[in-house]
């Protein structure tokens, strides 16, 4: 794997992250939800965002209680 690899899965992982970790992208994480496990998109009820895991992502900082 050359360098120039390495910089477009970085730059693809936090376009993923950016997107479906996003609280206001609810509708669209369900709808992909939907799509890939071919269900229908009235059967997710809830979407619920694991934010430590994108503790190290610009904007996804875990708030301290």
């Amino acid at each position: 794997m050359n360098k120039e690899e390495k910089i477009v899965m970085l730059k693809l992982d936090v376009i993923f992250k950016r997107v479906f970790g996003n609280e206001s992208n609810k509708d669209i994480i369900a709808a992909f939800i939907s799509d890939l496990l071919e269900i229908p998109r009235d059967n997710i009820k809830a979407v619920y965002i694991n934010y430590r895991a994108y503790s190290g992502i610009p904007g996804h900082e875990v708030q301290q209680a």
